[in-house]
């Protein structure tokens, strides 16, 4: 959603976007941006700019818990799967592994 500056009672708000479920919410400002959990309305995150604001500001959704690296070796952990790639200049999946629900990316 972008709101245009036209607004006479400015309070900087550029855009405000939700992420995937609709409990949070992002305010794109003339000067930084604001994160908002929507369900109690409370302010998570907030950063400021002196040099100016952000037009357009997005949450992205991610299951990923953990990454570990080793010297030939890439391990992504999700919440109920493990993934092994080559740690090469085009890494190639090599092995999948299903978990149980991991939410903290134990590996």
């Amino acid at each position: 959603m972008n709101i245009g500056s036209s607004n006479p009672h400015s309070n900087n708000l550029v855009y405000a976007g939700f992420n995937q479920d609709q409990g949070c919410f992002a305010c794109g400002m003339e000067n930084g941006f604001r994160v908002y959990n929507a369900d109690p309305l409370k302010e998570k995150e907030r950063q400021d700019f002196s040099d100016g604001g952000i037009g357009h500001v997005e949450m992205l959704f991610s299951d990923v818990r953990a990454v570990r690296l080793r010297r030939d070796r890439i391990v992504v952990v999700l919440d109920t799967i493990i993934k092994v790639y080559t740690f090469t200049q085009n890494p190639q999946q090599l092995h999948v592994f299903e978990t149980c629900p991991n939410p903290k990316g134990l590996v």
